[in-house]
């Protein structure tokens, strides 16, 4: 289950963790991503869709099968690259569970990299 909270800079993602214990770590670090990619698309004024150039993430505390919170911060959006920074925590927003930085790459062209124009 997503259910997504948009506020003007800052995007928050809920998700549910409901899987076994070896993929808590592919499913964090895949939120923070989509978190990142959302964020990134919003602001984008062209409306294309950013892809993933790089991503650090650091793994706090170990996760438990309970709602999941992402919350993203623009660093910085450029015209070809953005830098938003993402932290996702459980039932403390004070107590992370996990942050990481994500580096995305815009298209210069008027289409996204699904081959889609804009319009």
């Amino acid at each position: 289950m997503r259910r997504y909270l948009f506020n003007c800079l800052t995007v928050t993602l809920l998700l549910v963790i409901s899987c076994c214990q070896h993929y808590t770590a592919v499913v964090i670090g895949a939120l923070i991503e989509i978190t990142a990619r959302i964020a990134a698309q919003r602001e984008d004024t062209q409306l294309r869709s950013p892809r993933i150039l790089g991503s650090n993430i650091h793994y706090l505390r170990s996760a438990t099968a309970q709602i999941t919170f992402a919350n993203a911060e623009i660093v910085r959006q450029g015209r070809r690259t953005s830098l938003v920074r993402v932290s996702c925590w459980q039932s403390e927003r004070t107590a992370p569970i996990a942050n990481g930085v994500v580096q995305l790459l815009f298209s210069t062209s008027g289409k996204n990299q699904d081959g889609i124009g804009n319009k």
